[in-house]
C-alpha cells in the first residue's frame, strides 16, 4: 500500500497580479496518424525483448506535443500498446484509473476483481479504478492489446497512484450491500436534517458527512465479446 504521510519543505503563497490580464490560449494538438506499419514493428521489438520482472512489455503511443510527466495520444488519455508471448503471464497490479481494454490479436484469459474473463481478438473490457488485474496467454500466438485509459489527467493533477507485483486480484476493496446498510443506520454517519433548500432557486445545503463520504458509485467489469457485437 502507498504510504501517504508526506514531508514537505516550507514555502509560502504568492500573489500573482492579473489585472487586465486573458488567460493564456488553449494549445491545440494537431491529428497524428499512427501507421499499421509502425504498430507492428513495435508488437515485433516489444515481443523480442526479454521479459521483464512485471511480466508485462508495454510501449506508450504518445502525441509530440504531451507533457513528459503525463504523456497522452490526446489530453488526458492515455494509450498503451501491450503484448504476451505464449506461456507469458503478468504480475497483479491496480492503479486508480479506470482502462478500456481492446484486443488486437491472439487470445488470453484476464483476471479482474473477481472475474475471469477468457477474451480473443477484437473482444473489449474494461478495469474499474483502483481494481487490481492480471492477463496471461495460453495460446500459441502473441497477445496484443491496447489499452486507453485517463492515466495522464491523473499524473497532470499530481493524484495518480499506482501498485504492482503484491496484491493478487482477490484482494481488492468492496463496500458490500450489509455495510451500506449498516451506514445507513449508523446515527454519524445521517445528519437528522439530511439536504434541504437554502434558496428558492434550487440551492441545496448538503450535510458535511455526506460531501466527505457520498455514497459508493459502483463501477463493475464489463465485458463486450466481439462475436456478440
Amino acid at each position: 500500500m502507498n504510504d501517504f504521510r508526506q514531508h514537505f519543505a516550507h514555502y509560502q503563497g504568492q500573489f500573482i497580479d492579473v489585472t487586465d490580464r486573458e488567460p493564456p490560449l488553449n494549445t491545440t494538438w494537431p491529428p497524428v496518424v499512427v501507421a499499421k506499419e509502425a504498430i507492428d514493428a513495435e508488437i515485433e521489438r516489444l515481443a523480442s525483448a526479454p521479459v521483464p520482472s512485471s511480466g508485462r512489455r508495454e510501449a506508450l503511443i504518445a502525441h509530440p506535443l504531451a507533457a513528459p510527466n503525463a504523456p497522452g495520444l490526446a489530453p488526458g488519455i492515455q494509450v498503451k500498446l501491450s503484448v504476451l508471448k505464449p506461456g507469458e503471464t503478468s504480475l497483479p497490479m491496480r492503479h486508480n484509473a479506470t482502462e478500456i481494454n481492446f484486443c488486437i490479436k491472439g487470445s488470453g484469459v484476464c483476471n479482474v476483481d473477481d472475474r475471469t474473463i477468457e477474451f480473443g481478438q477484437y473482444d473489449v473490457w474494461n478495469h474499474p479504478s483502483y481494481t487490481s488485474y492480471t492477463h496471461a496467454n495460453h495460446g500459441t500466438g502473441l497477445q496484443v492489446r491496447l489499452t486507453y485509459s485517463n492515466v495522464p489527467l491523473l499524473q497532470h493533477m499530481q493524484v495518480y497512484i499506482c501498485e504492482g507485483g503484491a496484491t493478487p486480484p482477490d484482494a481488492n476493496v468492496h463496500s458490500s450491500a450489509t455495510d451500506e446498510e449498516d451506514d445507513d443506520l449508523d446515527p454519524r454517519r445521517n445528519n437528522p436534517f439530511g439536504m434541504f433548500a437554502v434558496t428558492d432557486d434550487g440551492g441545496l445545503l448538503m450535510p458535511y458527512e455526506v460531501l466527505i463520504n457520498p455514497p459508493v458509485a459502483a463501477s463493475k467489469v464489463l465485458y463486450f465479446p466481439w462475436d456478440k457485437v
